[in-house]
């Protein structure tokens, strides 16, 4: 009984470490030509690579994923 929950305790600890959400599989699956360009100092609104109902938000060199309200979609 305690082999069983060992190995089901492996599994589940590899299997997270493999398991990619779908945003990151799709991350992956992006060219690398379409990255965001984000200054330093820059504060700016991108269009998301592939989701019309998300945006990136470049603050300070950094870029993170936003959503858009609900209904809306990025226009720049």
């Amino acid at each position: 009984m305690k082999l069983i929950i060992v190995l089901v305790c492996i599994f589940a600890v590899a299997y997270g470490q493999i398991a990619l959400t779908a945003e990151e599989e799709k991350l992956l699956k992006t060219d690398p030509k379409c990255k965001i360009p984000c200054a330093s100092g820059e504060t700016k609104n991108y269009s998301h690579p592939y989701d019309c109902t998300k945006y990136a938000e470049c603050k300070n060199g950094i870029v993170s994923y936003k959503d858009c309200p609900s209904g809306y979609k990025f226009s720049p």
